[in-house]
């Protein structure tokens, strides 16, 4: 469907390029424009006097081919040049950068929870990533490059982007990429991948970084329970959520959040105090809410609006 819609563009495009043409080169060749020149000159039976009328047989001619020109401009294009036309499409969607095993499993869910995204990953993955390789076949906008780079960032729609996920190995290029991210795009909500704890804090105060996460953190207290307990995966691990002033559901009731979004609201902590979850209970600014939840209720909670 978008190549449909991209083809009538440029469809558009050159029908009124050579519209333009054509009016101007019958104006100045002194054709009397009547039904039946008219006729003659669109069904290119027209027998020219001079150049301009031969010009204007020309333009009629290529006018009347602006669909397959267009169609065939699209179809020409490679996998790389149609991902960046998708990625420049897209409004308010993520930008990923990084399809190592975390950007897989976050591509996973971006997939199932149905969230537009464009992928930035190294030119190097072209070739030796079997999932970058697959999802450029299927579509899904991949721009291959260093995120570091302006011009990836831009190639990835980093203008009209919600959020960048930066999740490849290195603390220091993060950073880096978070801070180009801000600058072409103070708007923009970066959640960055970090592992040393000192750079963690550096992040979050240089302003960068709106979100630094740790799956070595996050995980490190499973680690120590696994070694005494038995730890089990068959339930998602719940998602802590400040509540801040752009969540819609400031000042709603729990029931109200649950029925909206699908999603199970399990705890709520309140000026380092649990609160016993009940329906009534109205969320507060400042208030940490524990959530379960399954992909389709996420984009639920996250895409509604007050």
């Amino acid at each position: 469907m978008l190549w449909f819609v991209i083809s009538f563009e440029k469809t558009i495009i050159y029908m009124s390029l050579f519209i333009t043409l054509l009016v101007v080169t019958l104006i100045f060749s002194g054709i009397e424009l009547n039904l039946q020149n008219v006729a003659l000159i669109l069904s290119l039976n027209y027998e020219p006097r001079n150049e301009l009328e031969s010009f204007a047989l020309l333009f009629t001619f290529f006018l009347e081919l602006s669909p397959i020109m267009a169609f065939v401009e699209v179809r020409t294009l490679s996998l790389e040049e149609r991902a960046v036309k998708l990625a420049n499409r897209l409004r308010n969607h993520i930008i990923l950068v990084g399809c190592g095993h975390l950007g897989r499993r976050i591509i996973d869910r971006l997939l199932k929870m149905g969230l537009q995204f464009s992928l930035i990953v190294l030119p190097k993955d072209r070739d030796s990533n079997e999932t970058v390789v697959k999802l450029l076949r299927d579509g899904i906008p991949i721009i291959f490059g260093h995120a570091t780079m302006e011009d990836t960032l831009l190639k990835a729609g980093i203008m009209n982007a919600k959020a960048i996920i930066i999740a490849i190995n290195n603390d220091s290029v993060n950073m880096v990429i978070a801070e180009k991210a801000k600058k072409l795009n103070p708007r923009i909500k970066t959640v960055v991948r970090i592992f040393n704890g000192s750079l963690a804090r550096l992040a979050q105060q240089s302003g960068y970084a709106d979100e630094v996460l740790s799956t070595t953190a996050i995980s490190v207290d499973t680690y120590i329970v696994g070694a005494f307990l038995n730890v089990t995966q068959e339930i998602r691990t719940p998602i802590a959520i400040k509540v801040t002033d752009k969540v819609w559901f400031l000042g709603t009731k729990v029931k109200e959040i649950e029925e909206r979004s699908g999603v199970k609201i399990l705890a709520i902590r309140r000026d380092n105090k649990w609160l016993r979850v009940k329906d009534e209970t109205k969320l507060k600014l400042g208030d940490t809410v524990f959530i379960c939840r399954e992909p389709e209720n996420i984009r639920k909670l996250i895409e509604s609006k007050k």
